[in-house]
């Protein structure tokens, strides 16, 4: 392939109405096959994109699909340079010349939503990483696009230059395929020797199986599972694995925490993961609040970080649980500001960002949300949200949350114990 691949996105609107193309060409597969291609069809048609920019559908068989199409582009369609960043792949419609496509994506796809993942997942076990009483961590969610503020990001952490964890809370697009998280991921991952690097497993690298992300970053980051934790006297970061089941833990993971959590000795714990544990915006996480349920009733988690929603989201502490919530996943997804732009507040920030007010629900706290426009979209700065990044400050037994804009600008910091 010429093109770069790390550049190359797949429209998704070019696919919309258009199933009963695909039903009508595609008459010579079997059944099986054409319930797998209405499927991917079904879940790109309700992902929202202008064109040229990328877009992720919460579906395996669509997300794949992309991913093949992108890895495929120079071979079986167009590619023109988008006004948005990047390259757009184009012409996989169908019609009556270019069905040749689907019959090669077919058994790649069925083979890819057949394999065995749970063979290839390392043992849960972890080398605590110690932290000095002074230290910094940089967190980054939904980073790995490869595009937009993510390579803006990267340059600016690196710039700073005096972090002492690298923390990535999960999901490269769109399906965490082996080029991918090379090329959108790797590739562009801050170089700061100095600094251990930890990533959290996500849907997304698990709709390829996950043998990438578990051979790939794990080994690039001398990373023993998809569990870890970093400490030292005054705090516990635990980071969890919730895409291996998908949202949710398993009883070893379970037992894993509650053996931190058994040798905590008066340190706060902090939980890092990709999906949330309770949302405004989208799902809640049930399963996660029975698991740990005996963790959250006795208020032993200080604060959860998260990604998954595309969003930066501050929560206020939480009226049960007294956690402090924080979903920071708008590190390089391209996501839409139409749910946002009008919310109340509206307090102003640097780079004409903002903090607008997420009223509080029966069930989740209030919470402020990012909003502003994202000058890294070309043409399309005032439809997009901000991409950004949190660096935590320890210092002893003080913990300070800094927003940064992609390009390291501070934006907001608070200090708390």
């Amino acid at each position: 392939m010429d093109s770069d691949p790390q550049t190359i996105v797949v429209s998704t609107e070019q696919f919309r109405g258009q199933e009963a193309g695909a039903r009508r060409v595609a008459s010579d597969l079997d059944e099986a096959d054409k319930a797998l291609l209405a499927r991917a069809y079904a879940a790109m048609a309700d992902v929202p994109q202008a064109p040229g920019v990328l877009s992720a559908p919460d579906d395996q068989a669509a997300s794949l699909m992309l991913t093949y199409l992108a890895e495929h582009a120079q071979e079986l369609g167009e590619i023109h340079p988008s006004p948005a960043g990047g390259q757009e792949a184009r012409s996989f419609a169908f019609d009556q010349w270019d069905i040749r496509w689907a019959k090669t994506l077919l058994p790649w796809l069925r083979e890819k939503l057949g394999i065995p993942h749970r063979s290839l997942r390392p043992p849960l076990r972890d080398a605590p990483v110690q932290l000095p009483a002074q230290a910094k961590v940089a967190l980054l969610g939904d980073w790995g696009t490869g595009l937009y503020g993510a390579p803006a990001v990267a340059r600016s952490i690196e710039k700073q230059g005096d972090y002492d964890a690298l923390v990535h809370l999960g999901d490269v697009y769109y399906s965490g395929s082996e080029s991918e998280i090379q090329h959108r991921f790797l590739d562009l991952w801050p170089q700061m020797p100095s600094a251990v690097s930890r990533a959290c497993n996500s849907n997304h690298e698990m709709f390829s199986g996950g043998e990438p992300f578990f051979r790939l970053t794990l080994g690039e980051f001398k990373q023993p599972s998809t569990v870890f934790s970093l400490q030292n006297d005054d705090w516990v970061f635990a980071g969890l694995d919730t895409a291996y089941d998908d949202h949710d833990l398993d009883e070893g993971q379970v037992d894993w925490l509650n053996g931190l959590v058994g040798q905590l000795g008066g340190r706060k714990l902090v939980l890092m993961s990709h999906h949330q544990l309770f949302s405004t915006l989208a799902g809640q996480g049930p399963l996660l609040r029975q698991r740990l349920a005996h963790l959250l009733d006795r208020r032993a988690i200080n604060t959860w970080y998260w990604g998954h929603e595309h969003r930066c989201v501050f929560y206020e502490p939480h009226p049960q649980w007294g956690l402090h919530a924080r979903c920071i996943g708008h590190s390089g997804f391209p996501y839409f500001r139409e749910s946002i732009r009008d919310l109340p507040g509206g307090v102003p920030l640097p780079g004409n960002q903002r903090w607008c007010t997420l009223p509080a629900t029966t069930t989740v706290p209030e919470a402020g949300i990012l909003d502003g426009p994202n000058e890294y979209l070309g043409d399309h700065p005032e439809r997009y949200g901000p991409n950004g990044y949190l660096r935590l400050e320890l210092d002893g037994p003080r913990l300070a949350e800094v927003l940064c804009a992609a390009d390291g600008t501070v934006l907001w910091r608070r200090e708390r114990e």
